[in-house]
Protein backbone atom coordinates (compact mmCIF):
# COMPACT_ATOMS: atom_id res chain seq x y z
CA UNK A 1 0.00 0.00 0.00
CA UNK A 2 1.47 3.65 -0.80
CA UNK A 3 2.28 5.86 1.42
CA UNK A 4 -0.87 7.97 2.40
CA UNK A 5 1.45 10.40 3.62
CA UNK A 6 3.45 10.78 0.84
CA UNK A 7 0.14 10.26 -1.30
CA UNK A 8 -1.44 13.42 0.36
CA UNK A 9 1.73 15.67 0.04
CA UNK A 10 1.86 15.38 -3.48
CA UNK A 11 -1.57 16.06 -4.36
CA UNK A 12 -1.43 19.16 -1.92
CA UNK A 13 1.18 19.95 -4.03
CA UNK A 14 -0.80 19.27 -6.94
CA UNK A 15 -3.33 20.76 -6.45
CA UNK A 16 -1.49 24.28 -4.87
CA UNK A 17 0.59 24.40 -7.78
CA UNK A 18 -2.32 24.35 -10.43
CA UNK A 19 -5.14 26.39 -8.80
CA UNK A 20 -2.43 28.73 -8.60
CA UNK A 21 -2.02 28.69 -12.23
CA UNK A 22 -5.13 28.35 -13.51
CA UNK A 23 -6.72 30.87 -11.38
CA UNK A 24 -4.23 33.43 -12.62
CA UNK A 25 -4.44 32.37 -15.82
CA UNK A 26 -8.55 32.53 -15.93
CA UNK A 27 -8.41 36.41 -14.48
CA UNK A 28 -5.30 37.11 -16.82
CA UNK A 29 -7.28 36.63 -20.17
CA UNK A 30 -10.78 37.53 -18.50
CA UNK A 31 -8.90 41.00 -17.92
CA UNK A 32 -7.83 40.77 -20.85
CA UNK A 33 -10.81 40.18 -22.65
CA UNK A 34 -12.52 43.18 -21.25
CA UNK A 35 -15.88 42.03 -20.64
CA UNK A 36 -16.63 43.60 -17.31
CA UNK A 37 -19.30 41.47 -16.14
CA UNK A 38 -17.25 38.33 -16.60
CA UNK A 39 -14.46 39.99 -15.25
CA UNK A 40 -16.66 40.20 -12.23
CA UNK A 41 -17.93 36.93 -12.34
CA UNK A 42 -14.55 35.58 -12.43
CA UNK A 43 -12.70 38.02 -9.78
CA UNK A 44 -15.48 36.23 -7.58
CA UNK A 45 -14.97 33.01 -8.77
CA UNK A 46 -11.09 33.13 -8.19
CA UNK A 47 -11.36 34.20 -4.91
CA UNK A 48 -13.92 30.91 -3.81
CA UNK A 49 -11.13 28.99 -5.24
CA UNK A 50 -8.73 30.22 -3.05
CA UNK A 51 -10.44 30.06 -0.24
CA UNK A 52 -11.35 26.29 -1.20
CA UNK A 53 -8.69 24.91 -2.98
CA UNK A 54 -5.42 26.99 -2.72
CA UNK A 55 -5.75 27.54 1.48
CA UNK A 56 -6.26 24.25 2.08
CA UNK A 57 -4.02 22.12 -0.45
CA UNK A 58 -1.07 25.17 1.10
CA UNK A 59 -1.08 24.51 4.58
CA UNK A 60 -1.62 20.85 4.11
CA UNK A 61 1.43 20.79 1.70
CA UNK A 62 3.31 22.54 4.78
CA UNK A 63 2.40 20.62 7.44
CA UNK A 64 2.90 16.88 4.64
CA UNK A 65 6.13 18.33 3.98
CA UNK A 66 7.63 18.91 7.35
CA UNK A 67 5.83 15.80 8.53
CA UNK A 68 7.83 14.08 5.65
CA UNK A 69 10.97 15.82 6.14
CA UNK A 70 10.44 14.79 9.93
CA UNK A 71 9.79 10.94 9.02
CA UNK A 72 13.15 11.23 6.75
CA UNK A 73 15.02 12.83 9.50
CA UNK A 74 15.86 15.35 7.02
CA UNK A 75 14.55 18.74 8.69
CA UNK A 76 18.41 20.11 8.91
CA UNK A 77 18.96 19.30 5.56
CA UNK A 78 19.71 22.23 3.05
CA UNK A 79 16.98 21.77 0.56
CA UNK A 80 14.48 21.16 3.17
CA UNK A 81 15.74 24.48 4.79
CA UNK A 82 15.82 26.44 1.19
CA UNK A 83 12.00 24.57 0.35
CA UNK A 84 10.80 26.19 3.67
CA UNK A 85 12.11 29.49 2.85
CA UNK A 86 10.66 29.54 -0.83
CA UNK A 87 7.44 28.21 0.36
CA UNK A 88 7.39 31.23 3.44
CA UNK A 89 8.43 34.09 0.18
CA UNK A 90 5.22 32.35 -1.73
CA UNK A 91 2.90 32.38 1.09
CA UNK A 92 4.04 36.35 1.52
CA UNK A 93 3.11 37.35 -2.04
CA UNK A 94 -0.05 35.25 -1.86
CA UNK A 95 -1.70 37.08 1.34
CA UNK A 96 -1.65 40.46 -0.41
CA UNK A 97 -2.97 38.66 -3.74
CA UNK A 98 -5.94 37.49 -2.16
CA UNK A 99 -6.58 41.20 -0.57
CA UNK A 100 -5.66 42.23 -3.75
CA UNK A 101 -8.18 39.52 -5.21
CA UNK A 102 -11.08 40.14 -2.84
CA UNK A 103 -10.93 44.69 -3.60
CA UNK A 104 -10.99 43.53 -7.51
CA UNK A 105 -13.89 41.28 -6.95
CA UNK A 106 -15.90 44.11 -5.87
CA UNK A 107 -14.47 46.98 -7.82
CA UNK A 108 -15.89 44.42 -10.70
CA UNK A 109 -19.12 43.75 -9.52
CA UNK A 110 -19.86 47.22 -8.53
CA UNK A 111 -18.93 48.68 -12.37
CA UNK A 112 -20.76 45.59 -13.79
CA UNK A 113 -23.88 47.03 -11.59
CA UNK A 114 -23.51 50.14 -13.08
CA UNK A 115 -22.70 49.18 -16.27
CA UNK A 116 -19.53 51.40 -16.37
CA UNK A 117 -16.05 50.60 -17.23
CA UNK A 118 -13.56 49.62 -14.41
CA UNK A 119 -11.93 52.22 -12.03
CA UNK A 120 -8.09 52.31 -12.68
CA UNK A 121 -7.94 51.09 -8.93
CA UNK A 122 -8.61 47.67 -10.33
CA UNK A 123 -5.99 48.33 -12.62
CA UNK A 124 -3.69 49.35 -10.53
CA UNK A 125 -4.17 46.47 -7.80
CA UNK A 126 -4.70 43.52 -10.57
CA UNK A 127 -0.88 45.28 -11.65
CA UNK A 128 0.01 44.43 -8.29
CA UNK A 129 -1.07 41.34 -8.65
CA UNK A 130 0.47 40.18 -11.44
CA UNK A 131 3.70 41.23 -10.22
CA UNK A 132 3.56 39.10 -6.63
CA UNK A 133 2.40 36.10 -8.45
CA UNK A 134 5.67 35.56 -10.53
CA UNK A 135 7.97 35.56 -7.31
CA UNK A 136 5.45 33.09 -6.26
CA UNK A 137 5.29 30.67 -8.67
CA UNK A 138 8.99 30.83 -9.49
CA UNK A 139 9.32 29.52 -5.92
CA UNK A 140 7.20 26.98 -5.89
CA UNK A 141 8.60 25.48 -9.48
CA UNK A 142 12.29 25.24 -7.10
CA UNK A 143 10.47 23.47 -4.55
CA UNK A 144 9.00 21.06 -6.60
CA UNK A 145 12.06 21.15 -7.91
CA UNK A 146 14.21 20.68 -4.51
CA UNK A 147 11.16 17.89 -3.22
CA UNK A 148 12.26 15.82 -6.56
CA UNK A 149 16.52 16.22 -6.59
CA UNK A 150 16.67 16.82 -2.53
CA UNK A 151 20.37 18.27 -3.52
CA UNK A 152 23.24 18.37 -1.40
CA UNK A 153 23.45 21.83 0.07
Amino acid sequence: MPDLLLLCHILSASVLFASGLVTALVLVLTVYDGNIPLIARASDRVVRADWILTLPSGITQFITGLWLAWRMDALTAGWVALSVLLYGLAGLCWLPVVRYQIRMAGLARQAAAQNGTLPSEFMRLYRKWFLLGWPAFIALIIVFWLMAARPIL
